[in-house]
């Protein structure tokens, strides 16, 4: 899990989704499924929040530390 002001996020490790959620539980977005491609992922281990729109990924299974940019704009 990783903490920011008012939000957190998090993975659910079976399903490979990362979800951005408020620290009271609400759900803010989700997204990536199980997978080695694109925006999937392998067994998420950390997660690295370096602002609300910047974070790292780390996954057991892929070896590998995706960057990854969120547009919140475009999702709407």
């Amino acid at each position: 899990m990783a903490y920011g002001p008012i939000r957190r996020t998090t993975a659910d490790m079976d399903n490979g989704e990362i979800y951005k959620m408020e620290l009271n539980g609400k759900i803010l977005g989700k997204f990536g499924t199980a997978g080695k491609q694109l925006n999937e992922f392998g067994s998420v281990h950390e997660i690295d929040c370096r602002n609300h729109n910047e974070i790292y990924v780390g996954e057991l299974t892929n070896w590998r530390v995706p960057k990854l940019t969120l547009h919140p704009e475009q999702a709407k």
